[in-house]
């Protein structure tokens, strides 16, 4: 199986403040996405999900703003929300979905 974490959606705030006191436009504080998972038969399956992150004592070393973000950051921001034995839960719930598909039992064709 290959996984891939897909973001699908960023919700922002507006007017967050820093610890330090400064503004922060546009702050992420919701993100929707999704863990495809494709078989070698090519049956691809998804999970969906969002992390929830607060914009509370932020510091503005730490704040990236919006139009500064990677991909990249973004979904490590996903996988630090998620613990080790939910992410192998996540996968065994995508390889148990591609299998049934796979081995679906079909009418007999008479």
């Amino acid at each position: 199986m290959k996984y891939k974490t897909l973001v699908d959606s960023l919700k922002i705030k507006d007017g967050v403040t820093s610890i330090e006191g400064a503004f922060l436009p546009r702050a992420v504080y919701r993100i929707e996405w999704r863990i495809s998972g494709t078989s070698d038969q090519g049956i691809t399956k998804y999970w969906t999900g969002r992390t929830d992150l607060s914009t509370e004592n932020i510091s503005t070393k730490d704040y990236i703003l919006y139009g500064n973000l990677y991909e990249d950051t973004v979904v490590k921001w996903i996988h630090n929300s998620i613990s080790d034995e939910k992410m192998e839960q996540i996968k065994e719930g995508l390889r148990k979905q591609t299998i049934r598909e796979i081995t679906r039992q079909e009418k007999i064709p008479w």
